[in-house]
């Protein structure tokens, strides 16, 4: 989902439903690589002022010791963020 902003500068969001991770501890483990996955974005396309929310669905299970988990959550949020950026 993706909005303008009144800001100046783009903001991302991620919503990780109950049903991707088997809990809290899991769940912010994935935000926060989320956050450092997109900051580099954020630097680049600083002047676009966008509001972009992204949602995990709950087909996709996250499990934050699976090493194909992690790459691939990553992997699909750079390019996502490509995508809309059009890096």
């Amino acid at each position: 989902m993706e909005s303008d902003n009144r800001l100046g500068n783009p903001r991302f969001a991620i919503i990780i439903g109950g049903k991707s991770v088997s809990g809290s501890v899991e769940r912010n483990v994935f935000r926060r690589l989320f956050y450092i996955t997109v900051a580099p974005f954020l630097q680049k396309h600083h002047s676009q002022s966008k509001d972009i929310i992204f949602i995990v669905k709950k087909q996709n299970k996250l499990h934050r010791h699976s090493p194909e988990s992690v790459e691939s959550f990553q992997g699909d949020i750079q390019f996502l963020c490509s995508k809309i950026f059009q890096t």
